[in-house]
């Protein structure tokens, strides 16, 4: 069977479901859409939630929790706990000088070692939920330039999607704010 969105809605970036069965999708320009019912039908509909902009756009991550984290245009970060709708904001870090420039949320990305990636319109940041603080958060370089993808493997490497490759990234624990990305992956396999 179809389920059928709201009309004038051409691009979803994020489809999550809470651990009651709602289904959550992340749109541009169109919010964060949340469906009636817990269990999909044709009947199914799809309203806006009350806590973002109807014509925003915004980026979901579930985490191993249950937790949603939302990512907004408006350079915010909150965690939702879909049963009891409560929310708890994360603040981007000081060192942004513009958020409306620098800090609309592109992607995000939950790890099994509980690090939300976060990628904005020109950083990438690591936050701990475990600790509750950035460990990095650091302009695009030249060598990768925009992260466009975030996924862990098996083994718990976080790989990054590039404009420029397939990237390696590591946080290390002895130099602080600072990410290690190592690329050339495509062209070792002969991909490129």
């Amino acid at each position: 069977f179809q389920i059928k969105l709201p009309e004038n809605i051409y691009h979803i970036n994020n489809i999550v479901q809470d651990a009651e069965g709602y289904i959550w999708i992340g749109t541009r320009r169109h919010g964060v859409l949340k469906s009636t019912d817990s269990a999909l039908s044709e009947e199914t509909q799809f309203v806006n939630w009350k806590h973002a902009d109807a014509d925003g756009s915004y980026h979901l991550q579930k985490d191993q929790n249950g937790f949603i984290w939302i990512g907004s245009e408006h350079g915010t970060i909150q965690k939702l706990n879909p049963i009891t709708q409560e929310l708890t904001t994360i603040s981007l870090p000081d060192t942004l000088t513009n958020v409306a420039e620098e800090g609309k949320v592109q992607g995000l990305f939950m790890n099994t070692r509980n690090r939300l990636w976060v990628t904005t319109t020109k950083n990438i940041g690591v936050y701990d939920e475990n600790t509750n603080q950035w460990l990095v958060f650091q302009k695009y370089l030249e060598s990768y330039g925009k992260v466009t993808c975030i996924v862990e493997d098996q083994e718990g490497v976080m790989w990054l999607g590039t404009e420029r490759g397939v990237f390696e990234a590591q946080v290390p624990l002895d130099i602080p704010n600072k990410i290690n990305m190592t690329g050339g992956f495509e062209k070792e396999a002969g991909l490129t």
